[in-house]
């Protein structure tokens, strides 16, 4: 099962957003420690923006009762990266693939 090869440790950070003064503010809230695995390199597949885009990004796995959505980030190895995406397979809920994107600082 895929789940014995979560052995990566990551840190979940929430996407919110705050309105004020007329502008939006976004800020990520550490959520919790998880386990997952990450596949380095791997170009993916998506919908953005109601379109298929293809980004040369990675794929991170995780359990599929971690509570990320499209736009949170997550850090291992003091690397923080997007969720561009959130891929529960057959809609089973056994793990979440999720097609990630270094964040540049």
């Amino acid at each position: 099962m895929i789940t014995r090869l979560f052995n990566q440790a990551f840190t979940l950070y929430a996407k919110t957003e705050t309105k004020t003064t007329g502008r939006v503010v976004t800020t990520y809230v550490e959520v919790s420690d998880y386990m997952g695995r990450y596949d380095p390199g791997a170009a993916g597949r998506t919908f953005l923006n109601d379109k298929i885009t293809y980004i040369a990004a990675n794929n991170f796995f995780c359990p599929g009762d971690v509570p990320v959505s499209d736009g949170d980030q997550i850090e291992f190895n003091s690397t923080r990266y997007e969720v561009l995406s959130v891929v529960n397979p057959f809609s089973k809920s056994h793990h979440l693939e999720l097609l990630i994107n270094e964040v540049k600082r």
